[in-house]
């Protein structure tokens, strides 16, 4: 894969290729950019396959380059220090991204992931991780699913509540629809705790909106609108029972 660095602290730019060439030699590092203007210019020269992309950067984000290319024809791998809010933006759009300072085991993962999606697809979820950023808000509209067959893309008002099973989570769906989820139910959790969810089990994740009735007992159980029957650990009762006095 033939790549392209963008960042605008040369240190971070050679530690990065370095990293590169020393753990993932199916990457050949092109061109380095310290700035938009000249990133813009190495994409155009050496038509990448692959651009590394630094979100923070003086003066500029990194989002400013799909001004320029709003439907990229190179696949996208984000960096960027430990920002919440950018976090939970990749998440819920399921964007490949790694964190500063650079761990070799993500970076590698990242790599191996590049590539395994439709060129639609990748141009869908950049639309909207663009949407998410741009907005500026905890309340995204939409999220990613990975399955083991497609990536979907769901309102998140739409989903009902997440069940773990094992590694893997399986989201219920308004409509008695159900999606096996090659993520585990602390990933959904972390992204949609702002959104209106709650960990009543360490099973079972719910939308507040769409409970319809809470029975008491030693942790109790809730009903939800699709009729399931979902318990409330102990641990979990007096918060969760403080959290929708709230709603």
């Amino acid at each position: 894969m033939k790549a392209i660095l963008v960042d605008d602290e040369e240190k971070a730019r050679e530690n990065l290729a370095n990293l590169l060439n020393r753990y993932t030699p199916e990457v050949e590092v092109l061109a380095k950019a310290g700035s938009i203007a000249d990133a813009i210019k190495a994409i155009k020269n050496e038509k990448p396959d692959l651009v590394f992309l630094d979100i923070e950067m003086q003066g500029e984000s990194g989002f400013d380059l799909f001004e320029y290319y709003p439907e990229p024809e190179f696949d996208v791998i984000f960096v960027t220090a430990h920002d919440e809010y950018a976090i939970r933006a990749f998440k819920f759009a399921a964007a490949d991204y790694i964190l500063k300072p650079i761990d070799i085991d993500d970076l590698e993962h990242a790599v191996q992931m590049v590539g395994k999606r439709e060129k639609t697809v990748r141009q869908e979820q950049l639309k909207q991780l663009i949407t998410n950023v741009s907005e500026k808000s905890n309340a995204f509209n939409k999220i990613v699913l990975p399955t083991m067959e497609s990536l979907l893309f769901v309102k998140v008002e739409q989903i009902l509540r997440c069940e773990s099973d094992d590694n893997y989570t399986t989201v219920f769906l308004i409509g008695d629809k159900e999606i096996l989820v090659s993520k585990n139910i602390k990933h959904f959790e972390d992204i949609l705790e702002t959104q209106g969810f709650y960990r009543i089990h360490r099973s079972h994740l719910v939308n507040l909106n769409y409970i319809k009735e809470y029975f008491r007992g030693d942790g109790g159980y809730v009903t939800m609108t699709d009729g399931s029957s979902i318990p409330v650990s102990r641990r979990k009762k007096t918060a969760f029972l403080e959290r929708i006095k709230a709603l």
